[in-house]
């Protein structure tokens, strides 16, 4: 390359002016989307936590429950409050009926009565509604 005395050719240090608006749009939308992804991951683990600490709720007032009956039931009558507790925080959808009761249990129709009578009796139980609309729900607390 040859020395000259002309000036060198500079860059040329003009701006689109739109071309930055539309890289910045750009940008700020990219941003945007990882705000939103950021957003629902936290908001799904904070769920996560508190569905966590329900179940982990409802296991301490299950076992404060249980001993709270400790030689007062009978063995269907645990069998069925166990079972209602596998169901955990949500319970039976609906409540307990006597037909769910006589089926888990595997008793009469009498014997059903007196155990559930016996349930609500001892504190075990709530009972909704008459006769064969009757439903039977845990006695924990409703927070859970």
């Amino acid at each position: 390359m040859t020395w000259t005395w002309e000036l060198p050719a500079w860059p040329d240090f003009t701006c689109d002016a739109e071309a930055i608006r539309e890289a910045e749009a750009g940008f700020l939308q990219e941003a945007g989307h990882f705000v939103g992804v950021i957003s629902h991951l936290a908001g799904t683990i904070l769920d996560a936590q508190k569905r966590a600490l329900r179940v982990v709720a409802f296991v301490v007032e299950k076992g404060k429950f249980l001993d709270r009956l400790r030689g007062r039931l009978n063995a269907r009558q645990e069998k069925v409050l166990l079972r209602m507790f596998e169901a955990g925080p949500d319970g039976f959808i609906g409540g307990l009926s006597a037909g769910n009761y006589r089926s888990i249990a595997k008793i009469s129709v009498a014997t059903t009565t007196r155990d559930l009578n016996g349930l609500v009796e001892l504190g075990a139980l709530t009972k909704t509604g008459d006769k064969r609309h009757a439903r039977y729900w845990l006695t924990v607390p409703e927070s859970l």
